[in-house]
């Protein structure tokens, strides 16, 4: 009896031994990273006749002793991989998430935590799975002992089902009646939907969706001369309206304008970055952001209810602003920069040209009408 059972112990151990590569490679290991899901999982159709998402992923190294490599990260539904960053495509979409020093990198030292930003968009047609996963290839560096990490972690990190957002987004009228007005720095990839800013003991990316209005005359230009005064914008002083019927939360009419082209560090703080602005509760955990009004101009104040196309103030260039514009946004909480971005569409406007490069203005031969959508970055529309 006791030499079956001897015999019993060396064939356990044996087979334990003989497991333990294969286990290494693939199965039985924990998970060297942790991997949040930062926003919203919501479509939002765009100009561009597109569905976006733009979200992000916030990685964790979770070993005190290996530095790792992220070789590939998938987003992964329906039993198929419907988008996938290998190493070359995460260069410029992984850093350490610092707005005001852009650190780009795939490798993540022991307990240092990275974003990375996401953006797939899918045909307008496309059917997508009501769940989805991430899948994260993971690699020790090269100066790590391969052998060692795969005792303790494996090389492919799965993270829970989260649910697709396959409703529509919030609807609302563009705040701008005009032609000639430029999404500048819009939606996908623009330096606002990587803005992460920790308010609160927390960080948020409240510009997520957020467009930058500036107005064009018919020659492509944004102002007369040198631009140095605010009156040679185009866009100064210009109507902005109620992008929806809603009640204001938030009405502030303090700041003076900052001159064009004269903004410093000064203006970068979280009370004085949306210079004169109103917030507009449209919806439940909607709300929306006009920024850097015109002094004197907010024409409501906390409370009030307002009709779609109010007028509720006018362009100016207060708080952080190069030269007159209009920022504009809609997140979940009534906070200029401590809420996170949300997805919105406007019902209807028409596309009047892009900008292609560095400074090519593109008209087009006639105007093509969208609705219900957001305009993509560095369009030109009618806005109605």
């Amino acid at each position: 009896m006791s030499v079956r059972r001897g015999g019993l112990i060396v064939s356990l151990i044996a087979a334990f031994a003989l497991l333990l590569p294969a286990a290494a490679q693939a199965v039985d290991r924990f998970d060297v990273l942790e991997v949040r899901t930062r926003g919203y999982l919501q479509l939002v159709p765009t100009s561009d006749q597109r569905k976006h998402l733009v979200y992000e992923l916030r990685i964790t190294n979770l070993s005190a002793q290996f530095p790792v490599v992220i070789e590939r990260v998938e987003l992964r539904g329906g039993g198929r991989t419907l988008a996938s960053l290998d190493q070359e495509a995460l260069g410029p979409d992984m850093d350490l998430g610092d707005p005001f020093k852009l650190v780009q990198t795939t490798e993540l030292e022991p307990a240092q935590t990275a974003t990375v930003w996401m953006h797939p968009d899918f045909p307008r047609g496309r059917k997508l799975p009501k769940f989805v996963r991430h899948v994260i290839h993971v690699k020790p560096r090269d100066d790590v002992d391969p052998a060692q990490f795969d005792l303790r972690y494996g090389r492919r990190v799965v993270t829970g089902r989260s649910r697709l957002e396959l409703r529509p987004p919030l609807r609302l009228r563009s705040p701008l009646r005009g032609q000639r007005y430029l999404a500048l720095s819009g939606c996908c990839e623009s330096r606002h939907a990587r803005s992460a800013l920790a308010l609160d003991g927390i960080q948020w990316v409240s510009e997520r969706f957020a467009v930058d209005w500036i107005q064009l005359n018919a020659q492509g230009e944004v102002y007369r001369g040198d631009g140095s005064r605010l009156t040679d914008h185009f866009i100064y002083g210009d109507p902005i309206r109620a992008a929806g019927p809603g009640k204001v939360v938030r009405a502030v009419d303090r700041f003076p304008n900052t001159p064009p082209f004269e903004r410093d560090d000064s203006t970068v703080t979280p009370k004085r970055a949306a210079g004169n602005h109103v917030i507009i509760k449209h919806g439940p955990r909607h709300f929306a952001l006009y920024a850097h009004m015109k002094p004197g101009s907010v024409r409501v104040k906390r409370g009030q209810r307002v009709r779609a196309g109010q007028i509720i103030g006018r362009v100016g260039s207060s708080g952080n602003s190069d030269a007159p514009h209009l920022h504009f946004h809609v997140a979940d909480r009534p906070s200029p920069l401590g809420a996170d971005g949300r997805p919105y569409v406007y019902s209807r406007y028409w596309l009047q040209g892009r900008v292609r490069g560095e400074d090519e203005i593109v008209w087009f031969d006639r105007k093509r009408p969208r609705r219900n959508s957001l305009p993509m970055g560095d369009t030109i529309i009618v806005a109605r």
